[in-house]
């Protein structure tokens, strides 16, 4: 009686729960929607890109006013620029162009933890009442980018606002592989290929809006029920890492500088490997403190030379990845620096090559038939087992 007693209270608690009740919202309900989205992408052989975005959203309750009233862009003013062509306000069959004084673009302040080179563009509408269209056309440019020879974008339809027309261009020097998901059978897509030159056209056939009602703190719209078209210039991931692969290598196999070579020798008499393991990283993080750089080009794929993250004493997980990697390749495992997307939050996974899939770095070891996962940015040393923010992960 006790146990069916059990069951019956977390079966009503389940039924009396807000997340019991959730549903797609109905069009009536949105904040903002958008009544046209123009996106023109060229890309170059190199990988490089530019695009122009054109975008008119309507207001329609005071929650959409504060969402658009002002609107903020970023970019990253090194590898690239972000021009504002167009900005205006729709109102009453009158038009309220957006004073330059109110276009405000300024580096952001550099997080405590972490490097980046990133400018903010905000921009401060008048007239944005409920009913209000705002108007926005930029001009982006990408000069560096991460991979060279490599492009991907992932684009969604309808995800947290009503999205009535949209028609995106993507036309490429590269090949251009794409996979679309398409549940309410909403867009049209042709592709050509015409004088060495790609292109993918995609338009929107009728409204798309995916939202939930009664789930304000979970903005998560499962991959599988939204709509969203995936393009990637690259076949594998073989394929775009083979450039990188190298220069890791040639990273991990620098001489080690004095403080790991000492770290080496504490570690090179331990068994098993695991008690080897967590003595490597362990004095790893009393020599190097973790400092992120999350720069999306310098800094954001490849670790610093050995020598440089010793003299700094810190460094960001690419760097304390490759580090660990080169001690226990010195130690005769081995080891690699491994590439992986880590949060304790769902993650969706692209279906496409894209290096966006993987946001932290960490090290492989096969050792004795058993493969090891580990993580030297962690506060533990953990190589017997594998830490929650990256088990099971790609």
């Amino acid at each position: 009686m006790k146990i069916k007693s059990i069951l019956f209270n977390l079966t009503l608690l389940a039924i009396l729960t807000p997340l019991a009740h959730a549903r797609w919202k109905t069009p009536e309900e949105a904040d903002t929607v958008r009544i046209q989205k123009n996106l023109n992408v060229t890309v170059k052989k190199n990988g490089s890109y530019s695009f122009t975005n054109e975008t008119l959203t309507e207001i329609k309750n005071e929650k959409g006013r504060a969402e658009l009233g002002t609107v903020a862009l970023s970019y990253n003013q090194r590898a690239g620029s972000l021009t504002v062509l167009s900005a205006e306000t729709r109102l009453s069959d009158k038009i309220y162009k957006v004073n330059p004084r109110f276009i405000e673009d300024k580096p952001v302040a550099t997080d405590v933890h972490g490097f980046d080179q990133i400018n903010q563009i905000k921009i401060s509408y008048p007239k944005a009442d409920v009913g209000a269209r705002i108007y926005l056309k930029t001009f982006t440019e990408q000069k560096e980018v991460p991979i060279p020879g490599h492009f991907d974008t992932f684009l969604t339809f309808g995800n947290g606002l009503v999205q009535k027309h949209s028609k995106i261009v993507i036309a490429s020097e590269l090949p251009l592989e794409f996979v679309f998901n398409d549940p309410t059978g909403s867009l049209q897509h042709n592709y050509e290929i015409k004088g060495g030159r790609h292109t993918l056209t995609v338009c929107q056939l009728k409204p798309i809006y995916h939202e939930f009602a009664n789930e304000e703190t979970n903005s998560f719209t499962p991959l599988r029920a939204s709509t969203w078209v995936s393009v990637s210039t690259t076949k594998s991931y073989a394929e775009l890492t083979k450039n990188i692969v190298t220069k890791y290598d040639h990273i991990t196999s620098q001489p080690l500088p004095p403080d790991y070579e000492a770290i080496r020798k504490a570690a090179q008499d331990i068994t098993p490997f695991t008690e080897a393991a967590n003595t490597v990283t362990s004095l790893l993080a009393d020599k190097l403190r973790y400092m992120g750089d999350w720069r999306p080009i310098r800094g954001g794929y490849i670790p610093r030379p050995l020598t440089e993250i010793a003299s700094t004493h810190f460094g960001d997980c690419k760097d304390m990845a490759a580090v660990t990697t080169a001690i226990l390749r010195k130690l005769g495992y081995n080891a690699s620096v491994a590439w992986v997307y880590r949060s304790t939050a769902n993650h969706a996974s692209n279906p496409l090559v894209n290096a966006s899939s993987f946001n932290h770095a960490i090290v492989k070891v096969e050792n004795e038939g058993r493969s090891y996962w580990l993580d030297p940015t962690n506060p533990s040393s953990f190589a017997q087992g594998i830490p929650n923010d990256i088990f099971a992960r790609q």
